[in-house]
C-alpha cells in the first residue's frame, strides 16, 4: 500500500465543498419545530378533501335540481303547446258549427225533427220591418186596455 492510500477513501474530510451540497441539506440545520409543522398539515389534508367532496355533492346537486327543473318546464311548455292547440281546433269547429246553425236550410230542417212543421209543410218566417214600429198609433191615442177588452167582448160601440 502507497503511503498516501492508508487512509480509507470513503471518508470525506469537513473542510472539502462538496459539489452538490446546494441540492442536499445538512441534518443539523432541519430543526423539530418544521417537522411538527409538516406532521400538522397532514391531518388538515383529509379535513380539506372533505370539505372539496362537500362542495363537489353540493354544486353536482344544485346543478342536477335545476336541470330537473328545466325539465320540468319543457314538458309543461309542451302540454300547454298541445292543449292551446286542442282549444284552437275547438274554436274552429264551434265557429263552423255556429255558421251552419244560422242557415235557413238548417232551421227548416231542425223544425222538421222536432215536429214543429210537417215535412210536406214549408216553414215561413216573418219579420218586422224597422219603419213598423214608427207607424204604430202612439199609446196616447191609443184605446186603453180595458176599453179595448170591454170591446172584445161586448162588441164595438
Amino acid at each position: 500500500m502507497a503511503e498516501g492510500a492508508s487512509e480509507p477513501q470513503t471518508a470525506i474530510h469537513r473542510r472539502e465543498p462538496l459539489r452538490f451540497r446546494p441540492l442536499v441539506r445538512d441534518d443539523s440545520r432541519v430543526s423539530t419545530h418544521r417537522r411538527r409543522a409538516t406532521r400538522r398539515s397532514r391531518p388538515m389534508r383529509p379535513l380539506v378533501a372533505t370539505a372539496v367532496l362537500l362542495g363537489g355533492l353540493v354544486l353536482g346537486s344544485a346543478f342536477a335540481s335545476v336541470t330537473i327543473q328545466e325539465n320540468a318546464l319543457a314538458r309543461t311548455i309542451d302540454q300547454l303547446n298541445t292543449q292551446i292547440a286542442y282549444e284552437n281546433a275547438y274554436r274552429a269547429q264551434l265557429q263552423a258549427s255556429a255558421a251552419e246553425k244560422k242557415t235557413t236550410d238548417y232551421v227548416v230542417e231542425k223544425a222538421k225533427q222536432l215536429g214543429w212543421v210537417w215535412p210536406w209543410e214549408a216553414l215561413i218566417a216573418v219579420q218586422r220591418d224597422a219603419s213598423a214600429r214608427n207607424e204604430a198609433t202612439p199609446k196616447s191615442e191609443r184605446p186603453s186596455r180595458i176599453d179595448r177588452w170591454i170591446a172584445l167582448f161586448a162588441g164595438p160601440k
